[in-house]
């Protein structure tokens, strides 16, 4: 560049001075001016910011490590750029410990960032990264024009040595350290894969591939069809977790892919992987299903006079169910097509099956047809079907179904003066029903004209017990006509009861008897007042009832009420009707007596008996005895428990061994009826002896002085004891 100037000179010690002016006049570049900056350049460069490091992708051969910078600001100095160069450090050491060689060099400001190749053998080192930035102070700074600012002629020391940025703290890594391994292993058939495939989530365009690793890293599938040079597709997942699951779309149905499943630590440090490419290949194998229609236009469809069902299988593939269909005439396609199935206007709520069967209603009779069956699956994928067609007949009865059959309208429907009968049709129609009380005659007539598919006549003034025979019939709106089979069913007679009467009257209970006109069920509530409160039913159907009612009172007036039910629910209640039991004058009977003697052992000195028996009634508890045979005096007697039981046991003690004794038992009820029973004998059992007690009889009997051993020996003792 060309500078011009001129120079201006001003006076100042007159104040009636002129200033002079020269003129123009052109530099000189290769001359040095008085003015021009001359002064050296000792002002550092900025300082390189935000140092980062981490692991790229290696290779069998080296791991490599990619450092980044901030791109400093362009220092500038009359106009010039003052950038000489970035300078990349490295340390051999963690933390910047030892000495730093200088590994790189980039001259370009914007070249911020490098890659540092390291051999697999010394991955396993802890390196750690600085950055400066250096300035051009050694080239003789100069104008743009090249014109020199400052020769060197020595007055400043380091005039020329270039100025060099502080860093920051080295940045460390180790390429080799915790690289994430994969854990899984999924045991399929015998073989154990590093990844599989989600059964579940296989379909015909997509699959999930699933893995775990040992550290949170991201998630890479990588992928193409198995036996070609295609190039690889990926699907990318970066959320660092330990459990992965990434699923493949716009696969291509019944097709057989190759992949390998990658981890990647934080900050993406370091990498593995697993399958097509790796070194560990052992992945489960991916095939998407195969997604066909399979359908036999012949047996597969069955057409009546206004609808046809259409079925097909679409093997391992769930997917909706549509039809498209269109009436043919000899003229060709009559008026637009149709749709019938779940898909149809179902929006997202549709149905997925592999077995599919369409309806399709609202047809022609006698008509022709054309189809084709559209499948989509949950990716969205569909298939078809060829053109079909099919026929539909000129008459057709047997789509006209009674609901419920005769038996269940005879349970559900039927009351005794009037029924509700329901049916069913594949397509609306009108509703009438014809009916008589002889087979074959209907005489008889109800219904109405609007068209329905379900459709529901009552009978109104029917007569209790007769047995009436229909059938049922409806028009659609072509006119065609469809009548049913012959049903009969029986107006049900409403439950009544008769000849309700108390048929056994004790003191303490009463059997409540009756008879009903139909079978039912029946309840006899009865009790004191005409509230009832107490009561006893059978679930048995009968027409002739016995209930019996136990644990009454005597002399007390009581209320019941008799109620049944019949099978389909209808009840019936009889009037308050009441009893009386007769006051109880008698003693209770006694019953089941028992006898039970205890054995006596040899330390028994006195035997003992149980005596057992039952009542007929509540009453007390008590024995008379005495010894000797029957008749004789009681002059002993038991305790009397004074509780009321029906069962009674006494036990008897201090009674002589092989002796007689006879007793007779004694119990009153609640009104003191007593009852003495008649007599009863028992005999005790004679006292036991030990072995040695026989032994000492035998010698007794044999040698006199024998008996008098006891005497001896207690002298003896007297004499050695002094006593």
């Amino acid at each position: 560049t060309t500078y011009y100037y001129k120079v201006l000179a001003y006076g100042f010690n007159d104040a009636n001075q002129e200033n002079v002016e020269s003129g123009l006049s052109q530099i000189n570049i290769g001359t040095l001016q008085k003015g021009w900056d001359t002064a050296p350049d000792i002002t550092e460069p900025t300082t390189p910011s935000e140092v980062k490091v981490k692991d790229i992708h290696s290779n069998t051969d080296m791991v490599r490590n990619i450092i980044t910078w901030a791109m400093i600001a362009d220092s500038q100095r009359n106009g010039a750029s003052d950038f000489a160069r970035y300078e990349i450090w490295r340390y051999e050491t963690n933390l910047g410990i030892g000495t730093a060689a200088n590994i790189a060099t980039k001259t370009d400001r914007g070249d911020n960032y490098h890659v540092d190749g390291i051999s697999v053998s010394a991955k396993d080192i802890d390196y750690s990264y600085y950055v400066v930035a250096v300035d051009n102070a050694n080239t003789a700074f100069k104008y743009a024009n090249d014109s020199i600012i400052n020769s060197s002629d020595g007055t400043v020391a380091n005039a020329y040595s270039p100025n060099m940025s502080g860093h920051l703290t080295p940045v460390p890594i180790n390429p080799g350290a915790a690289i994430p391994t994969i854990t899984s292993s999924y045991n399929i058939s015998g073989v154990n894969y590093k990844a599989r495939v989600i059964e579940a989530e296989r379909g015909v365009s997509s699959a999930s591939i699933e893995w775990t690793t040992d550290q949170d890293t991201d998630s890479l599938v990588e992928y193409r069809k198995a036996g070609t040079s295609d190039k690889f597709l990926g699907t990318y997942d970066g959320q660092l977790i330990k459990n992965h699951k990434v699923t493949l779309k716009a696969l291509e149905p019944n097709v057989s892919y190759e992949y390998k499943v990658v981890s990647r630590n934080y900050p993406l440090k370091n990498i593995t992987e697993a399958g097509y490419g790796a070194s560990n290949t052992s992945v489960q194998s991916l095939k998407t299903k195969n997604f066909t229609i399979s359908h036999n236009s012949s047996s597969d469809v069955t057409a009546t006079t206004t609808t046809t069902t259409v079925k097909w299988n679409t093997g391992e593939v769930s997917s909706d169910s549509l039809v498209e269909y269109q009436l043919q005439t000899p003229a060709g396609p009559s008026g637009t097509s149709k749709v019938a199935g779940s898909g149809a206007g179902a929006g997202e709520n549709q149905e997925l099956t592999t077995g599919h069967s369409v309806d399709i209603t609202g047809l022609k009779p006698n008509s022709r047809y054309s189809y084709v069956i559209r499948s989509t699956d949950k990716d969205k994928f569909t298939v078809y079907s060829g053109l079909n067609y099919f026929q539909t007949k000129s008459y057709d009865a047997s789509q006209f179904t009674i609901t419920p059959n005769a038996s269940s309208i005879a349970e559900q429907n039927i009351t005794a003066t009037s029924a509700k009968i329901v049916w069913n049709t594949a397509v609306a129609t009108t509703s009438w029903l014809d009916y008589g009380t002889s087979a074959g005659v209907y005489n008889q007539s109800a219904g109405d004209n609007r068209f329905n598919t379900v459709h529901v006549v009552e009978l109104l003034n029917l007569t209790p017990g007769n047995t009436y025979y229909y059938k049922v019939r409806g028009k659609d709106s072509n006119d065609i006509e469809y009548t049913s089979q012959e049903y009969s069913f029986t107006a049900v007679l409403l439950p009544e009861i008769s000849n309700a009467k108390v048929a056994d009257l004790g003191h303490y209970s009463a059997t409540i008897a009756f008879d009903t006109n139909v079978d039912a069920s029946s309840f006899v509530a009865y009790g004191k007042e005409a509230g009832y409160g107490s009561g006893v039913g059978k679930n048995d159907f009968s027409r002739n009832h016995s209930t019996k009612i136990d644990d009454l009172e005597d002399n007390t007036t009581y209320h019941y009420q008799v109620a049944v039910k019949d099978k389909l629910g209808n009840e019936i209640k009889s009037d308050d009707l009441t009893f009386s039991t007769p006051i109880d004058t008698t003693g209770p009977e006694v019953k089941e007596v028992k006898i039970d003697i205890l054995p006596m052992g040899t330390d028994d000195e006195t035997a003992s008996a149980i005596i057992s028996w039952t009542t007929n009634k509540p009453a007390t508890t008590q024995i008379e005895y005495d010894e000797g045979v029957i008749g004789g005096k009681y002059s002993k007697h038991s305790i009397e428990d004074a509780s009321l039981n029906t069962a009674h046991t006494v036990i008897v003690k201090d009674l002589n061994p092989s002796a007689t004794y006879h007793f007779h038992i004694v119990s009153k009820d609640k009104r003191e009826n007593k009852t003495n029973s008649q007599d009863y004998t028992f005999v005790t059992p004679t006292k036991e002896k030990s072995v040695l007690q026989l032994i000492i009889r035998s010698l007794e009997e044999t040698f006199s002085w024998v008996s008098q051993m006891p005497r001896y020996f207690k002298g003896l003792g007297q004499r050695i004891t002094g006593r």
